[in-house]
């Protein structure tokens, strides 16, 4: 038997680092937070938008490199925060 949920994509940006335009899609599902950057084939478990140690950790894993990973995952929790009006 399969089980749906309903996934949110809570924001999809541009975020440019080292040179590059990233595509990135990040949201919640019924488990956590995910973050997709399809141009790069990466998909990826992700943490609250303000556990940037965790978040990094998860994006290198994918084979990100760090100083893109960083960027984005910085970029991912101003994003959040001005989304939600001063608090991620």
């Amino acid at each position: 038997m399969n089980n749906f949920f309903k996934a949110h994509i809570l924001f999809e940006a541009n975020i440019a680092a080292n040179g590059y335009n990233h595509l990135v899609i990040y949201g919640k599902h019924v488990n956590g937070y995910f973050c997709c950057i399809p141009d790069w084939n990466v998909g990826c478990e992700m943490a609250e938008p303000n556990d940037t140690y965790w978040n990094y950790q998860s994006l290198c894993k994918t084979g990100l490199n760090q100083s893109d990973a960083k960027i984005i995952v910085q970029e991912i929790k101003r994003i959040m925060t001005e989304l939600n009006g001063g608090a991620a």
